[in-house]
């Protein structure tokens, strides 16, 4: 369990007469979480309220216990000592109210639900993306990376995403429900089975390739190696090292490190349109790039040729009629780009294919940032 710790505070107000009940001598939490017992500041457990009855006595009848690196402390209270949990060791204090007062110094929270709460409160989860029109650097009160600040790939680790690693690394590839590929590995290279998923799954990563280049890895028997050729047509990825000889599973991990645990990658979103993923041919797998494309098509040339062909093999639209030993062809070049009967205006030209867009800075929520 992850935890951090909140609010120290050496003025705290004494906590009175919180009642515990316990059946056995197994170490429990009070409801703050940490807790002084010291000199001027000691915990008293008492048979009655306010300190009446029996005072049981620390040590014989019970104990602090679970105490907190003075590491964790601010400057104002190390090098004090701070206890999490209490024992009631004699079984004639079981089963009966007890009554604590004591110091509490903070309380704790869990890292994993408060990243789920913040999200429930308009924040986000990790993983999360958002948009903004200005560039911003990740800090501890900001702590998404942006995606569209880099070119190609990026490297994040542990140390300044503690959160953000992890997560990145545990994603895999899937087609629909499919996350594990069968296949064969024989020396340094693994061959899927002939089966549509694997196919799609093949055709994706060499697509995404032909974008980032070979920043892939494939996770066999529990090993990840790093991928440095594909072919679809054969099937055969090629790795880095020897995965175990004979038929098994693959599962990729495309933000995985072969041969580290504490890095990721990152891949920049710059220039890349979005567009959700699951389509029914597989072509848009998450996670992965998939470059522009324009729909296969014909072109009609609308202009006739006429009847009957001038002396030369042309005609007066423009086609010319060129013979050779045993076929008559004809030659048209379809050029220019201009505007259409149906009013739509002169075509508009560049390097590139897009619809309307907009530009803005993309970020990905890390969880935690530390510098």
């Amino acid at each position: 369990m992850s935890l951090q710790i909140v609010d120290f505070s050496t003025t705290n107000s004494q906590v009175i007469d919180e009642i515990i009940n316990v059946a056995d001598s197994n170490p429990i939490r009070l409801e703050h979480d940490i807790f002084y017992n010291k000199t001027g500041k000691k915990v008293v457990v008492s048979t009655g309220a306010g300190g009446s009855g029996t005072v049981l006595t620390e040590t014989t009848d019970w104990v602090a216990g679970s105490a907190v690196s003075d590491s964790l402390f601010p400057t104002s209270i190390s090098p004090d000592v701070g206890y999490t949990t209490l024992a009631i060791l004699n079984a004639t204090y079981h089963d009966t109210d007890l009554y604590l007062s004591y110091y509490p110094i903070a309380d704790t929270f869990n890292a994993t639900r408060w990243n789920d709460a913040i999200s429930q409160l308009g924040g986000e989860a990790l993983g999360e993306y958002r948009m903004r029109q200005d560039a911003k650097s990740p800090s501890a009160l900001f702590p998404q990376i942006n995606l569209t600040s880099f070119s190609g790939v990026s490297t994040v680790n542990t140390t300044n995403w503690p959160l953000y690693t992890p997560y990145l690394r545990a994603i895999h590839l899937k087609i629909g429900a499919t996350s594990t590929f069968a296949g064969t590995a024989s020396a340094s290279t693994i061959t899927l089975t002939d089966t549509a998923d694997n196919n799609a799954l093949l055709a994706a990563l060499a697509e995404s390739v032909a974008h980032f280049g070979y920043n892939y890895t494939v996770d066999w028997d529990g090993v990840s190696y790093a991928i440095t050729n594909i072919s679809t047509l054969t099937r055969v990825i090629t790795v880095t090292g020897t995965p175990t000889a004979g038929a098994g599973n693959a599962t990729f991990y495309p933000h995985r490190i072969a041969g580290s645990s504490t890095t990721a990658r990152v891949f920049s979103l710059q220039g890349l349109g979005l567009i959700g993923m699951g389509d029914a041919d597989r072509y848009f797998v998450g996670g992965l790039a998939r470059r522009g494309y324009f729909q296969g098509h014909w072109h009609q040339i609308r202009t006739p040729i006429n009847s009957p062909l001038t002396t030369d093999g042309s005609d007066s639209s423009g086609p010319r009629l060129t013979s050779g030993a045993r076929n008559l062809s004809i030659q048209y070049i379809s050029k220019n780009a201009t505007e259409d009967e149906s009013g739509n205006g002169t075509p508009r030209t560049a390097k590139t294919t897009n619809g309307p867009s907009w530009s803005v800075h993309i970020y990905q929520h890390g969880g935690r940032y530390t510098a």
